[in-house]
């Protein structure tokens, strides 16, 4: 129990801390983080929209290079992650130098030999390393996104 409670305020810190960082965007730097909240919700206003179909539920945040967040509530009968998100469409998969690695998320591709920028995993406040290997579990609070 007090396992769950300390996951879900370690979750809202870590959205907290996302949104803040969104605060300090140029176009942001004047407004409370309020407002910042309210302009990212103009940019995509479907937030927590649901995709997919199966037995097992998990919530996605998206956090785009521009600042924008957005929200999914992810149902697959995949037991792995990269698998459920592949599957739906929402990233693919690059095999380089570098190994295997996410190359877009929702559209957007990040190239880590042009511009130096990747996206991560995060499972709560933790970067995990092997999204094509991360299993899927409804108590996490799943994360993509371009670490500054």
């Amino acid at each position: 129990m007090q396992k769950t409670v300390i996951i879900k305020l370690l979750s809202l810190l870590f959205v907290l801390v996302l949104l803040v960082g969104c605060s300090s965007n140029q176009q942001y730097a004047d407004e409370p983080v309020s407002s910042a909240i309210s302009s990212t919700a103009t940019e995509y206003p479907k937030q927590n929209v649901k995709l997919g179909q199966g037995k097992y539920t998990f919530n996605l945040i998206i956090n785009h290079p521009e600042k924008m967040m957005k929200t999914y509530v992810i149902k697959t009968d995949k037991k792995i992650v990269g698998e459920a998100l592949v599957d739906l469409g929402l990233i693919t998969m690059g095999n380089d130098d570098y190994g295997l690695h996410i190359k877009s998320v929702d559209g957007v591709t990040l190239d880590a030999e042009k511009d130096g920028k990747v996206w991560f995993l995060f499972i709560d406040a933790n970067q995990v390393a092997a999204i094509m290997q991360t299993e899927v579990s409804a108590a996490e609070q799943y994360f993509l996104l371009q670490p500054q």
